[in-house]
């Protein structure tokens, strides 16, 4: 009995040892896993918040092009009324 105390000794310490192993296992692999997720639910709010912007800008860049484009409208009809004023003006004198 007294041969196999030092075998004991040492087999219980290797196993608290791989115990302790096991356990920095399985934590490192509930991390990874728990940062996997965070890193999924970041990268899908970043997605939603970019395709929101996206489309944001899009509505300002389509209504900035609107007024744009209804401004130079309205210059040229300005610009065409004031040449056919002149033009009559040119004429009566």
């Amino acid at each position: 009995m007294k041969k196999f105390l030092p075998f004991l000794f040492v087999a219980s310490l290797v196993a608290c040892d791989n115990s302790g192993k096991v356990k920095a296992d399985v934590d490192t692999t509930v991390n990874d896993v728990k940062n996997s997720k965070i890193i999924d639910s970041v990268e899908a709010k970043g997605g939603r918040i970019l395709d929101t912007v996206k489309n944001q800008g899009q509505v300002l860049l389509d209504s900035a092009k609107q007024k744009t484009d209804r401004a130079t409208d309205n210059l040229l009809e300005k610009a065409e009324k004031g040449i056919h004023d002149l033009r009559k003006k040119d004429s009566v004198r």
